[in-house]
């Protein structure tokens, strides 16, 4: 069975096809921990660091590390990094490179608002078009996509595994507009993402637990149909993660 789900998902192009100029990723690496460690600063002054363990999915301040240790100025921001992979004025997707499969979740996306760099414990990704970048989010996130790399990798997620990771190239449309808006609910939970919240009309933040839980519910269920999985195969995926809450398993099944 897990041959013939994780053959039609490879059906799908890999992130590193360029096939589609909005599809055209450019992935990065964050300051060097040790090699760049002259450059970070304790106090509360500059642009924020972000490391690994500050994200989860979906959100930038991971309870286990919800404020970041270092700050790096901007002069040496500017000073270290070449004018085109400038990326902390902008948004940009992270993604941590220490990921175990045996973890509750291994691929780990967070959509990080301007004002952000990072350490080379995330990879990090910027898109032209916001409302891509977000689409992508909500499907790197899925139960789904968690289940093809829990294959792949053992204890990192390199530039590597990322970059052959199948996404359906969808750029209009329902089921895109629906999956790109779940996913920017579940990250505009500060008032950094004001325009995040402006681009899809977002009203109010979804910061409750059991109510991020439903929406996530919806999100896995509406990826799972990008990838043309039916109620039992997305069942059987998640036997998969044998340490994630039944109830949250149950909600997923439930929606579909």
């Amino acid at each position: 069975k897990n041959y013939e789900l994780l053959q039609r998902m490879l059906a799908h192009p890999f992130l590193r096809d360029e096939q589609n100029p909005n599809w055209n990723l450019d992935i990065s690496r964050g300051f060097d921990m040790t090699n760049d460690s002259h450059l970070f600063k304790t106090l509360p002054d500059g642009i924020h660091l972000l490391e690994g363990k500050n994200i989860h999915q979906f959100t930038h301040e991971w309870k286990e590390a919800p404020k970041t240790r270092y700050f790096v100025t901007e002069k040496d921001v500017m000073e270290n990094i070449k004018n085109a992979k400038l990326y902390h004025k902008g948004y940009w997707l992270g993604f941590r490179d220490v990921a175990r499969s045996t973890d509750i979740r291994t691929l780990m996306c967070a959509i990080i608002p301007p004002g952000y760099v990072c350490g080379n414990t995330i990879n990090f990704v910027r898109m032209e078009k916001l409302k891509d970048l977000c689409f992508l989010a909500g499907v790197l996130n899925s139960f789904v996509v968690d289940y093809l790399i829990r294959h792949k990798v053992s204890a990192h997620v390199n530039q590597f595994y990322f970059k052959e990771i199948p996404v359906p190239r969808l750029s209009s449309g329902e089921q895109y507009e629906a999956v790109a808006k779940m996913a920017a609910q579940l990250v505009a939970v500060t008032d950094e993402f004001s325009e995040l919240r402006k681009e899809f009309g977002i009203k109010y933040c979804v910061t409750d637990e059991n109510d991020r839980i439903a929406l996530r519910a919806k999100l896995d269920v509406a990826v799972a149909k990008l990838y043309g999985m039916s109620k039992d195969e997305l069942a059987y995926i998640l036997t998969k993660f044998p340490i994630v809450d039944g109830k949250i398993k149950k909600k997923v099944l439930d929606e579909f």
